[in-house]
């Protein structure tokens, strides 16, 4: 990592940005100490629009990730037997595919992986939002954001976004008063585009930032792996509490978790994206998110089963 690199946050137009997400977090932080919500309120679709209008991306893909982010609450406010990762593909499908007519730079592959990795990005999202540790979802967002920034050759719009999340990441651990809702959807369509747009002259870039986004995923997945989501338990009052692993996300859990997905992403950004060859970066992608879902999974079964006693 080149102080070249480094010196990228500290611009003007960097700093303003970094300004907005201040200003994001502030008003959530002021909204959550005044109400006091019994669940934690979404800050997706402010960092969307803020997105949107910093790094002012064609009008294609500001339509298609603005009808994922709408599609994406739509779908999250479904009763939860109906929700289905298969019929959420299928309803982002569309507005995946306005943005077809967009004009992608780099390899002839470009809009398919637009196509692939914006509609299981933002599938993966939104799963992860219903299912997985979502109070995580600010601060794996940024974390994603931020593998982008460092693996791509054109970081133009990446450091703006990177820079904008910086703040608003920490609004969801350790800090729990904000957290990410299914209109990260749109938000995992915006950062696909980034990943076409800056890591256009490089193929391995692409593939890398591609799989920064499924960071999030690899925690779901090891949850899936594991069989643990959406384990829910009755209160005396009879009321259902929240699967174990969300109420104790903001103890000891969360730091192995944060750690894993913190040397994910350092693999994938800095080794993978790196690479010229995209199946030598896909390799190396596709083995890191393997192994993170492996580490999650033991880390997710050890702390259960000390915590039952086992």
């Amino acid at each position: 990592m080149s102080s070249d690199t480094l010196s990228l946050l500290f611009t003007p137009k960097t700093l303003t940005a970094g300004a907005i997400g201040a200003v994001i977090s502030a008003f959530f932080l002021a909204l959550f100490l005044r109400t006091r919500p019994s669940s934690l309120p979404s800050l997706g679709l402010p960092l969307l629009i803020s997105g949107i209008l910093l790094i002012h991306p064609p009008l294609y893909i500001t339509l298609s990730v603005l009808g994922m982010a709408g599609t994406g609450l739509a779908i999250s406010m479904f009763p939860q037997k109906s929700q289905s990762l298969t019929r959420d593909l299928l309803f982002l499908f569309l507005p995946v595919l306005i943005a077809i007519n967009a004009s992608f730079p780099g390899p002839s592959w470009a809009p398919a992986a637009w196509i692939i990795t914006a509609l299981l990005g933002g599938a993966g999202w939104l799963a992860f939002t219903r299912h997985s540790m979502r109070q995580l979802g600010p601060v794996l967002f940024t974390l994603a954001a931020g593998g982008v920034f460092f693996c791509v050759p054109d970081t133009e719009h990446a450091v703006l976004l990177f820079a904008m999340t910086v703040i608003p990441g920490m609004t969801g651990w350790p800090f729990p008063f904000a957290r990410l809702s299914g209109e990260s959807a749109g938000l995992a369509g915006l950062l696909t585009w980034i990943v076409l747009q800056d890591g256009a002259a490089r193929e391995g870039a692409i593939v890398g930032g591609a799989a920064c986004i499924g960071v999030a995923v690899s925690l779901l997945l090891a949850l899936l792996v594991t069989g643990q989501t959406g384990q829910t338990r009755q209160t005396r009052q009879g009321k259902l509490s929240a699967p174990w692993y969300q109420r104790e996300i903001q103890g000891r859990l969360a730091i192995p978790v944060m750690l894993i997905c913190c040397l994910t992403v350092g693999i994938i950004s800095r080794i993978a994206g790196l690479q010229e060859d995209p199946v030598l970066a896909g390799t190396i992608a596709f083995a890191a998110l393997f192994a993170a879902v492996g580490a999650h999974g033991l880390i997710l079964t050890r702390h259960h089963l000390v915590r039952d006693g086992s």
